[in-house]
């Protein structure tokens, strides 16, 4: 959502939201694939990982296309 956009544009969305944030603790799950997207994350500091299921022989570009669905 935010790849193409200015850095300044970015910064002033980021400037605006909650600065206390939320702590996420090792292994929390945030979301789940198909749940409504009632917030948008922004990590600070840290790391994360996205995990997707996928059926059959799928490439890394399948995965990260909004329209492939296996």
């Amino acid at each position: 959502m935010f790849k193409d956009q200015s850095f300044f544009l970015i910064k002033k969305i980021t400037d605006t939201v909650d600065p206390d944030g939320i702590e996420v603790h090792h292994k929390e799950l945030l979301f789940r694939e198909g749940e409504p997207a009632n917030y948008v994350y922004f990590v600070v500091r840290g790391n994360f990982l996205i995990k997707k299921k996928v059926f059959g022989a799928a490439t890394t570009e399948q995965l990260f296309d909004e329209k492939f669905n296996p």
